[in-house]
């Protein structure tokens, strides 16, 4: 009994000291003129281990004539990287009445922080 409590004991701690997936935590927009250019916001991500990747969502409109660009990046979990989940996402930004010319795209992947903002 003591031999088992030993293994789980070293199998929880080596799972707790392992490697972290890290991923860019981020959200861009790009704004044309007149409007004040925003920084990028971004910083490192240390992800949960139950985490399955890093995602980057990028979407592009025209709101009212003017294009609007946002890029969007953080840890990933498993229902995030489906064609379900890019559908319904990008059927919600489609379902605005103001906006046109819509480009919608989700991507996951997996290592450290292969999300990169644009």
């Amino acid at each position: 009994m003591a031999k088992v409590l030993i293994v789980v004991l070293a199998v929880m701690c080596a799972i707790q000291m392992g490697h972290a997936l890290k991923c860019s935590r981020h959200v861009c927009s790009k704004l044309p003129r007149p409007y004040p250019a925003q920084p990028c916001k971004s910083e490192v991500a240390e992800c949960p281990f139950f985490a399955y990747g890093c995602t980057r969502i990028t979407v592009s409109f025209k709101m009212y004539g003017t294009r609007v660009d946002q890029d969007i990046g953080d840890c990933a979990y498993s229902h995030q990287c489906t064609s379900e989940y890019e559908k319904k996402l990008c059927d919600s930004v489609h379902a605005q009445s103001n906006l046109s010319d819509i480009k919608c795209n989700v991507k996951c992947c997996q290592g450290d922080l292969c999300n990169n903002a644009m």
